[in-house]
């Protein structure tokens, strides 16, 4: 089961944000981590990932020790 059903009008907003980002030539700090989420229901596994990964400098986490293979 699905909680969010991708329909076509989504899939078009998409693809405009996609093309205004391009536009916009943003660049990313090459230090962001980031991961897509291949597993269901692992939201909040995924956002703590995330969060403890691109605030290792904040938390005092250091390099070595936190490993994602």
């Amino acid at each position: 089961m699905n909680l969010f059903v991708f329909k076509k009008k989504y899939e078009e907003f998409r693809k405009l944000q996609k093309e205004k980002l391009k536009d916009l030539k943003q660049k990313l700090n090459p230090s962001l981590f980031f991961t897509k989420q291949t597993v269901q229901n692992a939201c909040g596994t995924v956002g703590i990932i995330h969060s403890l990964a691109n605030n290792k400098s904040h938390l005092h986490i250091e390099s070595k020790s936190f490993v994602i293979f």
